[in-house]
């Protein structure tokens, strides 16, 4: 009952305490540059190529500056998560980590075991996080972010349906290092 109970307040609470990421004007845009733009996913993956390498992500359009110190530069700690009808499963996400890279690849993994690499980027207009995580099978992963009016150190991230995973909240909480286990 009192997992129940917890399930609520966590949902009830990251609805209430989150808002959207403050859209940004073109003037506080970051000045970096990109190369190629490789086009953003509008629906499906990029086919995997025959390799099995994952397909890399570029952003559309640069950064802003906000959104550059906001996203990059930190560990991400997968602090709580919710997966509805499995509550088991977002046991899965214990220890789990993220790094986002301002060259938009990114480091994932648990606790201080095996690094995986990938890639990423966001949609700044929608509040859209596209995550690739490499491995032996490429991860796709889509989130709407919602992010804290009183501090920047907590986003929620709401699964979307296009990579099937609308029934899934991750509190993400920023640190400096990677968890550590408790023993």
């Amino acid at each position: 009952m009192n997992f129940k109970i917890f399930i609520f307040l966590f949902i009830a609470t990251s609805f209430f305490a989150c808002k959207e990421a403050p859209k940004k004007t073109a003037e506080a845009e970051s000045p970096i540059t990109t190369k190629e733009v490789i086009p953003k996913i509008e629906s499906e993956p990029i086919p995997i190529t025959s390799n099995g390498e994952a397909p890399v992500l570029q952003q559309a359009t640069p950064l802003t500056a906000y959104a550059q110190q906001f996203y990059t530069g930190v560990y991400w700690h997968y602090e709580a998560a919710v997966v509805v009808k499995d509550l088991e499963k977002g046991k899965a996400y214990i220890g789990k980590w993220v790094k986002l890279n301002a060259d938009n690849t990114l480091e994932t993994g648990f606790y201080d075991g095996t690094v995986t690499k990938g890639n990423w980027m966001v949609d700044e207009g929608k509040n859209i996080l596209t995550l690739v995580e490499n491995g032996t099978q490429p991860v796709y992963s889509e989130w709407k972010v919602k992010t804290s009016s009183s501090s920047d150190a907590i986003m929620i991230w709401v699964g979307t349906k296009r990579f099937n995973q609308n029934n899934t909240q991750i509190k993400m909480m920023r640190y400096l290092e990677k968890p550590t286990k408790v023993q």
